[in-house]
């Protein structure tokens, strides 16, 4: 992980950290010292607010909340527990503080009978995630076996 990627977060209230002094340095190399302050936010705010960067678009809240109705009114089973555990993966899903935020605004989207029980469960290794799975599935019998047979 780079010095730019640790100082990096996604804001809990976006409002609010603009406020805020969030000046931090980090060294680049060779290349000197750099001081950020807002960018340190700015960057993981953009997957809630896109206009930000000129897109025109849903956030992410508002795509995952999309989804969830949609699994709601799909009726598959009685039990609507099974969509209401996000699990996040990927290198930006490591972003600091972007699973509580993501959490709090789908309770601000949706209605108490859906938000109740959500859940965002942010990546378990981190970066690593995706090598700790394929760990994982190597290491199952099943797995070589099916891999054999093809």
């Amino acid at each position: 992980m780079t010095s730019i990627q640790k100082l990096c977060y996604v804001a809990e209230d976006y409002e609010a950290e603009l406020s805020k002094n969030t000046q931090a340095s980090f060294g680049a190399g060779g290349q000197g010292w750099f001081t950020i302050s807002k960018e340190r936010f700015q960057t993981g705010e953009i997957l809630f607010q896109p206009k930000l960067a000129g897109l025109r678009t849903m956030g992410l809240h508002q795509a995952v909340a999309l989804c969830m109705e949609h699994c709601l009114s799909a009726d598959l089973t009685g039990d609507d527990a099974w969509f209401k555990t996000v699990v996040l993966s990927g290198g930006t899903a490591c972003l600091p503080g972007l699973a509580g935020r993501l959490e709090k605004e789908l309770h601000g989207l949706l209605p108490p009978s859906v938000s109740n029980g959500i859940k965002v469960v942010p990546p378990p290794y981190g970066a690593d995630s995706a090598w700790f799975g394929a760990k994982m599935i190597s290491n199952v019998s099943s797995v070589i076996i099916c891999i054999e047979v093809l």
